[in-house]
């Protein structure tokens, strides 16, 4: 997982806006290069009637009057504009967060097609039309607006940072819970995990800022709660962003996330990071308690 530098001073409306300069960049084209596209029968251009990707962005999260709501998220367009759509099961309707015009419109949630884990389609003509609503900058990383009588508010998304514990982790982090009840870890590796009879410490360093750890964690939670042996005693560590200055994932050499530690007795087994170059993590972690045991004569 490639290290991210996270700017000081950071307020969430210019780093939204800069978060879609690339793809308005990239999708820009020279005004003589291409004719205006030809309205439709609804009056809207041709590439505002097309179903666009929005994919979720997990740096940011969404507060309604206060109460933090992890099951909505936010979304960004992809090859468009600077926009941001805030979804989920848990609202009454979904919204378009614009930078410029420094504005909010809402969309009816049945406009919104999901695709996916992580991906939704929508088309820019089904809010084009909406009222707008203004939205206002909270403090130095939070904007809210207000629609009906309600506050909503989005916000960065600290890291978990430190030491934690499974039921925390899925606690804080729905993308995981929702993974982990997907996954069906395989059977042989678990029967052998199953089978361990002597302490094994198994060290987990994550972000839970991280697309890969957001991956690969939860076929690892589901893998534990399918194994349930108390010989595997389990520690959890988050890292912040700039995980290589953070003195506890350093003083263990972690280079990449997430990190798989194996211990016995103080004697490191072996590790996996990110993926196994083939096969289950659950199998990588059952060959290396193995060859550790085998090793040692256990």
């Amino acid at each position: 997982m490639r290290r991210r530098t996270v700017p000081s001073g950071f307020r969430v409306a210019a780093a939204l806006a800069a978060a879609f300069a690339i793809f308005v960049f990239a999708s820009a084209a020279p005004a003589c290069a291409q004719a205006p596209a030809s309205p439709t029968a609804s009056g809207a251009p041709l590439e505002e009637n097309m179903p666009r990707s929005w994919f979720r962005n997990y740096d940011y999260g969404l507060e309604i009057d206060g109460k933090v709501l992890p099951e909505a998220g936010l979304y960004q367009m992809i090859g468009g504009k600077p926009y941001m759509l805030v979804f989920g099961p848990v609202l009454d309707s979904a919204f378009v967060w614009s930078a410029d015009p420094r504005v909010v419109r809402s969309v009816g949630k049945d406009r919104v097609t999901p695709k996916g884990e992580d991906e939704l389609m929508l088309a820019e003509s089904s809010f084009a039309a909406a009222a707008p609503i203004p939205w206002m900058q909270d403090g130095p990383e939070a904007v809210v607006f207000y629609a009906g009588q309600k506050r909503f508010k989005i916000l960065r998304v600290p890291p978990i940072v430190g030491p934690t514990s499974a039921d925390e982790i899925l606690k804080n982090l729905p993308a995981y819970r929702k993974g982990m009840d997907e996954y069906r870890p395989e059977a042989a590796a678990v029967a052998e995990l199953k089978n361990v009879r002597k302490k094994v410490e198994i060290e987990v360093w994550f972000g839970s800022w991280c697309p890969h750890c957001r991956a690969v964690v939860p076929r690892f939670l589901k893998t534990l709660q399918a194994v349930a042996n108390t010989n595997l005693a389990v520690s959890f560590n988050g890292v912040p962003r700039e995980f290589g200055a953070y003195a506890p994932s350093t003083a263990r050499a972690v280079k990449g996330l997430p990190t798989f530690i194996l211990t016995q007795g103080g004697k490191e087994l072996g590790r996996v990071q990110g993926e196994p170059a083939s096969g289950s993590l659950e199998a990588e972690l059952a060959r290396i308690v193995k060859q550790g045991v085998v090793a040692a004569g256990n």
